[in-house]
């Protein structure tokens, strides 16, 4: 007989909270987003076989639609968590990059299926050496889009922190020589990437591929710039969620007609019917990107995750990113 009584039955040994395992969140938050993830997966899939022939069933032009908004999701999602989210920088990094890899093996897997599917070429490459030197910009394009919220990060703290009652804000990062020299390492094999790129890419005119790069430089940087931090601050950092929502569409819809402003005026004219009617599409691929883009935001908020923003100690943006590494 013991000297003291046992607090559990010894013959239904139950381990004690801190030798269980468990998850950092509770098993619906991480169903939840797998769910998005799983939706990301399909249209990643489908991309290039309904981009292709969008209209050889009666709902694909909405298709193509709906996979080109979803795209850019998924490219806001991947940048907001690179920069934005909790933990490590390396750790956050190496999670945005298996997220897009396995993005882009799902476009390159339904790129072949697309291929087996049509006899002409699909749209927009004509054989794999082509899909290869066009992603070899991509890791540019997402360091393009890393730097504005690394601006915000650097120069107001911008980051995503789980809000828990009695928790202490985090310890300001420190400069580290070696996070700048990596930081440093990182860019330069990125242009390297993107200079191989144009050398191995068909194009014959090396004009036309820079003018393609410079598109997505551009589209990257307007999403980064214009969306994704009105996004963040509307979802995950107002006191209302409704009000947030209603923000971030009345500032997407002045971005938006402030774009149709600027083309109608360089163009010369006014649009006719028809060109409003054309407005339709990217309306819908703004739709979409919204759904899916605050979709995982809205989750994240109901699970406790806040943006929190103070001032830290004056420091040089690639210090800031580096001192994290």
């Amino acid at each position: 007989m013991p000297e003291f009584d046992y607090p559990y039955d010894p013959n239904k040994f139950v381990p004690p909270p801190e030798w269980r395992l468990a998850l950092p969140r509770p098993w619906p938050f991480w169903a939840i987003l797998g769910g998005f993830g799983f939706c990301f997966a399909l249209i990643d899939f489908s991309y290039c076989w309904v981009v292709n022939d969008p209209l050889s069933w009666q709902y694909g032009s909405l298709w193509r639609n709906i996979n080109i908004g979803a795209v850019g999701a998924q490219a806001g999602l991947l940048l907001i968590y690179a920069v934005w989210g909790p933990g490590r920088i390396w750790l956050r990094h190496a999670v945005a990059l298996l997220l897009g890899s396995g993005c882009l093996l799902m476009w390159l897997f339904g790129y072949v299926v697309a291929d087996s599917l049509f006899d002409s070429e699909i749209f927009p490459y004509s054989d794999v050496r082509e899909i290869c030197s066009a992603m070899l910009v991509i890791p540019a394009l997402f360091l393009v889009g890393c730097v504005p919220l690394w601006i915000l990060r650097t120069l107001f703290r911008w980051r995503i922190e789980l809000q828990l009652p009695g928790q202490t804000d985090a310890r300001p990062p420190q400069l580290s020589i070696a996070g700048i020299l990596s930081a440093t390492f990182i860019v330069a094999v990125a242009l390297t990437l993107v200079r191989l790129g144009a050398y191995t890419s068909e194009i014959h005119d090396e004009a036309d591929w820079w003018l393609g790069t410079a598109i997505g430089v551009a589209f990257t940087a307007g999403l980064s710039v214009f969306v994704l931090p009105v996004s963040t601050w509307g979802i995950l950092r107002s006191r209302y969620l409704a009000l947030g929502i209603a923000m971030i569409a009345f500032w997407l819809g002045i971005v938006f007609v402030g774009l149709f402003a600027l083309g109608s005026v360089s163009g010369g004219k006014l649009p006719t019917a028809d060109e409003l009617l054309m407005l339709i599409e990217p309306l819908t691929s703004l739709g979409i990107l919204l759904i899916f883009l605050l979709g995982p935001l809205i989750v994240c908020r109901c699970f406790h995750y806040r943006l929190v923003v103070g001032r830290q100690q004056q420091q040089t943006l690639g210090a800031a990113f580096a001192s994290e590494i």
